[in-house]
């Protein structure tokens, strides 16, 4: 099994190239799908509440992520708190989804998004490394139409490495700076370049 990682700055579009993979049949997997899931179950609601108050709950017991977003972001120490929690959890429910993919097919593909690969020197533990980069301006664009308010999109950017920094340990790279047609035609040439690196590891 070839373990290929994904990743890139915020707004980069590391999840609509995830997305175009799945519908092609490849096996993907999502860090952010699993910290949505911790957050929303309530399994973490306990360290919520004694590392940040009553406010990072909502009435259901699930985080309140808005509450927390502005927290961390705005607060070096709080986000270091929540990711040194968080992350060994993420990472134990991937390494569980994993398991059964390694005992199915020798030459499978699984593709792993996450957004602070590089920064939590989690590229060794990969065969290849996947960037995804785009001009900050279309970013911020692609951000607001989501709804992310440009300050919050600063602060994120601002707690990731550059896409600079990114570049120099990444196998290959995708500029997303198109439409799903253009990412598509990338995705072509990513998957042919994937395999010749493949072939000539095993020769």
């Amino acid at each position: 099994m070839k373990r290929i990682g994904l990743t890139g700055g915020i707004g980069s579009g590391k999840s609509s190239l995830r997305r175009l993979l799945q519908s092609r049949g490849y096996a993907c997997l999502d860090a952010d799908a699993e910290a949505r899931e911790l957050l929303d179950g309530g399994e973490v609601a306990d360290f919520l509440l004694g590392a940040f108050g009553q406010s990072a709950l909502t009435a259901s017991g699930a985080a309140n992520r808005h509450f927390l977003r502005e927290e961390v972001f705005s607060n070096e120490d709080k986000r270091a708190l929540l990711e040194a929690h968080m992350h060994p959890l993420i990472q134990s429910r991937i390494e569980q989804k994993l398991k059964p993919l390694e005992q199915t097919e020798f030459d499978l593909w699984v593709f792993y998004e996450a957004s602070l690969l590089i920064e939590k020197s989690r590229q060794k533990d990969f065969d290849r490394l996947i960037l995804v980069t785009c001009p900050w301006d279309l970013r911020l664009q692609r951000l607001e139409k989501r709804g992310v308010p440009r300050l919050l999109a600063e602060k994120v950017a601002a707690a990731q490495l550059s896409d600079e920094e990114k570049r120099r340990v990444s196998h290959h790279v995708v500029v997303n700076d198109g439409d799903l047609s253009q990412l598509g035609r990338q995705l072509d040439g990513l998957v042919s370049a994937l395999s010749d690196d493949f072939s000539q590891s095993e020769s």
